[in-house]
């Protein structure tokens, strides 16, 4: 919230929006009461919806008043929910200054135990299709496809399986889950128990957002299988466990350039921070993946997990200096032909690449 009042710099304004909110909160220690409107006694935080509707609606209209805001993009009643503060705070904070990089998600990369068995189980299972070979100083990738069309509008989105030189490092049941976008999830899952992947949730309709399973790779990795009337099977997004969102989602949206697209509580298991590039067309179409990061409730082991994320973004040099300002560790510098290497303040890697011309 003084984010949003001290959006512009000016620190007046900032002052003059909080103090005309202060007399809404405001507690006379003589009596013990809270005399202003959101309370009607000092045990009732939230003790009347209409109550806190009223408040909420009279700081909106406080800051509708302040011109920094109105000038930008007006405040309404999305800032109720948190999806909506941050939406409104990042459109009038880019009206204000654009963030310097825009990158979007085009790749990802987990590390595997078997590369022959991983390779059969999202190829023949999966239904991806193999594109090429790479050899990394730590490792081989097998990067695999999915089954978007090539054309002027689209491109593949693309995973690699990484196999590394060092066969002590463990891939196996890493806070990491690939979500696909597939014609029919109830047949889609049952090829998974079938070809070597593992029960976890079946597909079920969740409210407000269709039908959703989930399952196991032969590693452990979660699979998210979300039902869509696609030609095939689509990759759209790789989420990653966390310890606490707050500093990850800092990195990747405050460094990186990411931005919001919303905020999701899974009951019993995780609350996620969905993020998507600042290219998108809107919030319900990504351009590219979305990065979806995935606090636990029951807490995971989050370091060290041989997972990449690969951001296309147009200078990938600048964003390397950016990033070890932070400070962070640089892996490999970029260059040309060259893909920049860092590490995201929890060890997952960080790839950047040029757009491919």
């Amino acid at each position: 919230f003084l984010q949003l009042v001290d959006a512009d710099g000016d620190h007046a304004n900032g002052i003059e929006i909080t103090d005309a909110i202060q007399a809404l909160l405001a507690w006379d220690e003589a009596d013990g009461d809270n005399d202003g409107s959101i309370f009607e006694d000092e045990s009732s935080l939230f003790l009347s919806s209409g109550t806190f509707a009223t408040f909420m609606n009279r700081i909106l209209g406080t800051l509708d008043d302040a011109s920094a805001f109105t000038a930008n993009t007006p405040r309404t009643p999305a800032l109720r929910t948190p999806t909506g503060a941050r939406r409104n705070l990042d459109a009038t904070l880019t009206a204000i200054k654009p963030h310097p990089f825009a990158p979007y998600v085009k790749e990802v990369g987990i590390g595997v135990t078997d590369l022959d068995v991983s390779s059969a189980f999202y190829e023949n299972v999966l239904g991806l299709q193999h594109h090429s070979g790479r050899v990394r100083t730590d490792r081989s990738e097998t990067v695999y496809t999915d089954n978007r069309a090539t054309n002027a509008t689209s491109t593949p989105n693309k995973l690699a399986l990484m196999k590394f030189d060092d066969d002590t490092i463990d891939c196996t049941n890493h806070p990491v889950k690939l979500v696909f976008a597939v014609p029919d999830a109830d047949a889609m899952y049952a090829a998974i128990l079938d070809g070597g992947g593992t029960a976890f949730s079946p597909p079920a309709v969740q409210p407000g957002l269709g039908k959703i399973g989930m399952a196991l790779d032969p590693d452990g990795y979660l699979i998210e299988l979300i039902e869509y009337p696609v030609p095939g099977t689509y990759l759209t997004g790789v989420g990653i466990g966390v310890a606490s969102l707050e500093p990850i989602d800092d990195f990747y949206t405050r460094v990186v350039g990411m931005r919001l697209k919303y905020y999701l509580h899974v009951p019993y298991f995780m609350n996620e921070a969905i993020l998507q590039s600042r290219l998108s067309p809107s919030y319900d179409a990504s351009l590219g993946m979305d990065v979806v990061l995935m606090d636990y409730l029951n807490p995971r082991i989050y370091e060290d997990v041989p997972a990449k994320i690969t951001f296309t973004v147009a200078d990938p040099a600048a964003l390397t200096e950016v990033i070890r300002v932070e400070p962070l560790p640089i892996v490999q510098e970029p260059a040309p032909n060259v893909r920049g290497v860092a590490k995201d303040p929890l060890g997952y890697e960080v790839e950047l690449v040029a757009p491919e011309v």
